[in-house]
């Protein structure tokens, strides 16, 4: 696009119609307003207000980007540190940031955002420490631009990306980020187009008949741990959101029947629904001991399960932890009547082949590609 620069002739306040103060800035202390992000249409109306264009000052174009953190550069102990809701997302990110959707999911933080390019991935760095809270190491920070942020969500949605290779939940998750952005008013032109493809690219992708039809799931993990653990278990799920029904609704249709549960919230449907014994939450932290299994999936609960709540029993414990941040401390994996499981561990106990994962994440990778740089390819023809 070619270098522009805007003289006004007329009230600057016409600016501002298009985007806040915030966006423009004086140059040299004169009535020179260079602009970061005026589109092609955007430039038409004020050129028809008596705006002049001079070739002194750069044009910034929008890029799409797309930064955070992810479980494959990211390890559990930091991923679990960091705490965004997206309603202070919504709340405080502007300036810089025109459009925006942010996916917080137990394996990724991601912000998919339209900037203006001159910003620099050290600066999205530091925007991140100031919205996370935390100092964070650049080897578990990620940042993607234009066709390579697309294709990012492309991959994401299609569950490429995902612990479990094709694993469906990551579709529903992000359709929810993008609904939760667009209420906000947060969701234009760009991302608008941008999420509306990747949906179109990951139904395109599953239904391939190439494509994985049964992906591990963490339900299917939870089933297959507790069955090579012991007959006829008694179970209590702490947490009854997404995680825990997903958990719940496996068990029960594998023939599972002893099951608790046991949510900061009565769980009524969800207890009438699976014939389930409800309890307090308080009271399911005092009585662990009694149960064989223990699924943890509480919510924003860092460490609500310490060695005190798991006194010696006369037969071992399973313990799987769906929480980020982790529901158990680490000091409970010191206890021998224990078997303690993470997120970080349960992605390694997929019966699909590595060889096969790595060949069909290529694959769809190179798929996916062309069709990211068409999105892309789509947007700078209509700049231009």
């Amino acid at each position: 696009m070619n270098d522009l620069r805007i003289l006004p002739c007329a009230d600057t306040n016409l600016l501002q119609d298009f985007y806040t103060p915030n966006d423009f800035t004086k140059v040299n202390g004169d009535q020179i307003v260079e602009h970061n992000i005026l589109s092609p249409l955007h430039l038409a109306a004020l050129s028809s207000n008596n705006f002049k264009a001079s070739p002194t000052v750069s044009y910034c174009e929008p890029s799409i980007v797309v930064f955070g953190v992810h479980h494959k550069l990211a390890p559990l102990s930091f991923r679990e540190k960091l705490s965004l809701s997206a309603d202070n997302f919504y709340l405080h990110n502007g300036g810089i940031i025109k459009e925006s959707v942010l996916i917080n999911t137990c394996n990724r933080l991601e912000i998919y955002a339209v900037v203006s390019n001159i910003f620099e991935e050290k600066q999205l760095v530091t925007l991140f420490e100031t919205m996370v809270q935390v100092p964070i190491n650049p080897n578990f920070f990620f940042f993607k631009k234009n066709t390579e942020a697309i294709h990012h969500l492309f991959c994401v949605a299609c569950g490429i990306e995902s612990q479990f290779f094709g694993e469906a939940e990551i579709l529903s998750q992000i359709k929810k980020a993008y609904s939760t952005a667009t209420s906000k008013g947060k969701v234009g032109p760009i991302l608008h187009r941008v999420f509306q493809k990747s949906l179109q690219a990951s139904k395109w992708a599953r239904s391939s008949d190439n494509f994985i039809k049964n992906p591990t799931s963490l339900a299917s993990i939870a089933y297959s741990l507790i069955n090579k653990f012991c007959i006829a278990p008694k179970i209590v799920v702490l947490g009854t959101g997404k995680c825990g029904q997903q958990i719940i609704r496996t068990l029960t249709r594998e023939g599972f029947r002893d099951i608790y549960v046991a949510n900061r919230t009565p769980s009524l449907d969800l207890i009438k629904r699976y014939s389930l014994t409800e309890l307090s939450l308080d009271k399911a932290l005092g009585s662990l001991s009694q149960f064989d299994v223990l699924l943890l999936a509480l919510g924003e609960s860092p460490h609500i399960i310490k060695k005190c709540l798991l006194p010696k029993r006369k037969n071992k414990q399973l313990i799987i932890d769906f929480g980020v941040p982790r529901n158990i401390h680490p000091d409970c994996k010191k206890l021998n009547h224990i078997i303690i499981y993470d997120l970080e561990e349960i992605s390694n106990l997929t019966s699909i082949p590595p060889s096969y994962v790595s060949t069909q994440t290529e694959l769809w990778k190179a798929n996916l590609i062309t069709k990211a740089k068409a999105v892309w390819t789509r947007f700078e023809q209509e700049d231009h």
